[in-house]
């Protein structure tokens, strides 16, 4: 496995141009979600602007996993010529073409199933372990340690045992979630672009494949130790941004990561 990450490493700074489409797309979502604070103002403009958010995710996806399948491609082929400055980038178009509305459907179906993880987590929460007390925006302020320590210091004894109780539950369910759709991606691009077979994939591998949990934990290993260190530095604009920087990387990697993953163990197993 510590191979595994190595060599997505290396596939990774080998093709920084990747990393490219990702940080383009972080400000493009930064900007319309600044914009579409002040533009909701109804249930319609709330619909249009999430159907736009499904699109400009869909658009994106397609094209950069696609990329991120083809630069682990040419890993082993070399059928891009990585010296020609955005060679790999040209395919980004084609993943779009090939793969948007297979990854609308992904989205969609996504946020089917966390919207009835969750609903199903509230209910056994609400009814097993009881109201915390606390309102939303209490809630949305859990940005960093300081935040956090202040709003515990004026909870009750039994409150924190409470909220204990339900992030323990969302946290369980999170994992499971993503355990069960980790290999999800990487069957829709190099596999099928059906979206319940690709589930099903994912979910059988998980199963019958240990080293997936290895390699989940490794993924939550890494945003966990670049949780707490954003946690300490938020309020220092340039390490923030330094940091920031070095996560965009690793997201690609991490990325990569997975899709290596695939590549290595069932390409040829699976291949139709």
């Amino acid at each position: 496995m510590f191979k595994c990450f190595k060599e997505a490493f290396s596939i990774t700074y080998e093709n920084l141009i990747c990393i490219s489409p990702l940080i383009l797309f972080m400000i493009l979502i930064s900007l319309y979600l600044g914009a579409a604070k002040v533009s909701i103002v109804n249930v319609l403009s709330l619909c249009i602007s999430i159907f736009s958010l499904i699109i400009m995710f869909a658009i994106f996806l397609s094209g950069w996993f696609y990329m991120i399948k083809m630069a682990i491609i040419n890993s082993r082929f070399s059928l891009i010529n990585l010296q020609k400055d955005f060679e790999l980038l040209k395919v980004f178009p084609t993943g779009v073409a090939d793969y948007f509305l297979t990854f609308v459907y992904f989205i969609c179906c996504s946020l089917f199933i966390l919207f009835l993880i969750f609903l199903v987590d509230y209910v056994i929460a609400i009814n097993f372990i009881g109201p915390v007390g606390l309102e939303i925006n209490d809630l949305v302020s859990f940005r960093d340690l300081t935040t956090i320590q202040y709003i515990f210091s004026d909870l009750t004894y039994e409150q924190i045992i409470k909220l204990s109780g339900w992030v323990f539950l969302y946290v369980v369910s999170t994992i499971t979630y993503s355990l069960f759709t980790l290999m999800w991606v990487p069957y829709l691009v190099f596999r099928t672009k059906n979206v319940f077979a690709a589930l099903w994939y994912s979910i059988t591998d998980a199963f019958t494949s240990p080293k997936i949990l290895t390699l989940l934990l490794g993924l939550i290993v890494i945003n966990c130790i670049f949780a707490v260190i954003n946690s300490y530095i938020m309020l220092n604009p340039f390490l923030f941004f330094i940091m920031t920087i070095i996560y965009i990387f690793f997201i690609a990697h991490m990325s990569m990561l997975v899709f290596l993953y695939y590549d290595k163990k069932y390409t040829y197993e699976h291949e139709d």
